[in-house]
């Protein structure tokens, strides 16, 4: 409130860290990646309502799950995760569910080639992420189909 100065916690979680990423397009909740304070490794991502105090955990994989980007519809998560190895880009539903793989480089012993902090196009047909695939950090740019992803997302249910 910035006429009364004053800020209202909405989330904390015992040993773990909430690092807010984005906004759903109402405003009713932020997606965010917690992080486990302990063991390191670990972080899954939330849906953090901005009205009351009902939080939801929505994934739940081995490793960290972290930089969560809200598709312009509002029903995907873009996010990155280490759960297979490699740091790569996923795609989940916003309710949760098994996510879908969307970069696939597998790296060498000198270059791991790390795809991360993805975020989507206003339309929705592209993603950008940040990658080491070039041997260097890089901006690399893919074209999607959110109605395939849905589709292929609906198809593992």
């Amino acid at each position: 409130d910035l006429e009364s100065r004053k800020c209202r916690q909405l989330f904390r979680a015992k040993n773990s860290v909430a690092v807010p990423y984005d906004w759903s397009p109402d405003g009713k909740f932020i997606l965010a990646d917690v992080r486990d304070t302990i063991d390191r490794s670990n972080s899954d991502i939330w849906k953090i309502e901005t009205e009351g105090d009902a939080h939801k955990q929505i994934s739940f994989l081995d490793g960290r799950q972290v930089k969560p980007d809200l598709s312009p519809g509002g029903n995907l998560i873009l996010f990155s995760s280490n759960h297979e190895g490699n740091a790569e880009l996923y795609v989940m539903s916003c309710e949760g569910g098994d996510p879908l793989r969307l970069t696939y480089y597998e790296g060498d012993e000198n270059n791991p080639g790390y795809d991360v902090e993805g975020d989507w196009s206003p339309d929705g047909r592209k993603i950008a992420f940040s990658s080491t695939r070039s041997g260097y950090w890089a901006i690399w740019i893919m074209q999607v189909n959110p109605d395939d992803i849905k589709a292929r997302l609906s198809a593992t249910l």
